[in-house]
C-alpha cells in the first residue's frame, strides 16, 4: 500500500478568496461575473484535458492542462483548487490509477469552487 504525499484539502477552508480580486474589480458585480464566466469556462476545458490525458505517454498534456488549471484558480483566489493543480502538474508522470484519483480531487474542489462563485453571483 502505498502512501499518499498529497495535500488534503480542508473542508473547514475557504475555497475562495476574493478580496485580492475585488481590490482590483472595486467590487464590480458585472465584471466579476465577466470573470467567473472566463474562470468556468477555462477551468473545464482544463479539467476535460486533463481526464483525456491520463495515460502515462500524455505527461505532458496533462502537465500542461493543471499547469493552465493551476494559474487561472490562483488568479481568481481559489488557492485549494490552485494547490491540487499544482499536485497534478508536478506528478505528470504518475501513472493512470493516481492521475484518476488526482482528477477526482479536482473535480471535488472545482464543485465546491463553482457553488461558492455561483453563490455570489447567481
Amino acid at each position: 500500500m502505498t502512501q499518499s504525499t498529497s495535500k488534503a484539502v480542508s473542508a473547514d477552508a475557504p475555497h475562495v478568496d476574493l478580496s485580492p480580486l475585488r481590490e482590483m474589480t472595486g467590487t464590480d458585480a458585472a465584471l466579476e461575473t465577466e470573470l467567473f464566466e472566463a474562470f468556468y469556462e477555462g477551468a473545464i476545458a482544463c479539467i476535460a484535458g486533463l481526464e483525456g490525458a491520463t495515460a502515462p505517454e500524455d505527461a505532458q498534456t496533462w502537465r500542461k492542462h493543471a499547469h493552465a488549471l493551476k494559474g487561472i484558480s490562483r488568479n481568481l483566489g481559489a488557492m485549494p483548487l490552485g494547490e491540487l493543480a499544482f499536485e497534478a502538474q508536478e506528478k505528470c508522470e504518475a501513472g493512470a490509477d493516481e492521475k484518476v484519483r488526482m482528477l477526482a480531487g479536482i473535480k471535488a474542489e472545482y464543485a465546491l469552487v463553482e457553488a461558492y462563485l455561483r453563490g455570489v453571483h447567481p
